[in-house]
């Protein structure tokens, strides 16, 4: 069972929570990165006004290509209600191209159910679970809430390939 974990982060926060996934899935890692990555004070404010006017900016391709993996966990911190706006680019190129995926964010309190829809519309799929870990619970992590939603989402995507691997199992 091949797994990616791909994501944008430009605190950090939504990249240490990406690394523990991996960690704990034995998934591989792939950032989605602008093609001009958003820097300082200026950027900072650009990737907001670009998140709420819903603009797709010109990203990299990944690293490792989602194509050939059975599931993909895409991560995105949540931008006053919305998607990253590199995340959103992300979402509308592999449109109806990626296997089974699941959702996970960061937030600084803002409610992520708009990013995590919008993230559902744009990919045209329901995830298999989402998780939402407060931006600065992560490098804090495992904290008691933040420790039993990570495991709670963890289980059910290692339940899912434990199934998924049952099924070859009996296939073959």
């Amino acid at each position: 069972m091949k797994v990616l974990v791909v994501y944008h982060s430009r605190t950090g926060h939504t990249q240490r929570l990406a690394q523990q996934l991996a960690q704990a899935l034995g998934a591989e890692l792939a950032t989605i990165e602008e093609q001009r990555p958003a820097q300082g004070a200026l950027g900072w404010l650009r990737t907001r006004l670009q998140a709420a006017l819903g603009h797709e900016p010109p990203i990299r391709p990944p690293r490792r290509s989602p194509e050939g993996y059975d599931l993909v966990l895409v991560g995105t911190p949540v931008l006053g209600w919305r998607l990253a706006p590199p995340v959103r680019s992300f979402a509308r190129a592999w449109r109806g191209r990626l296997p089974e995926v699941a959702f996970f964010a960061t937030s600084n309190g803002a409610d992520a159910r708009p990013a995590l829809d919008e993230l559902r519309r744009l990919l045209g799929r329901p995830p298999l679970a989402e998780l939402v870990i407060e931006a600065e619970a992560v490098g804090a992590l495992p904290l008691a809430r933040g420790r039993s939603q990570l495991r709670q989402f963890v289980g059910r995507l290692q339940a899912w390939q434990q199934r998924q691997d049952a099924v070859r199992g009996e296939a073959a």
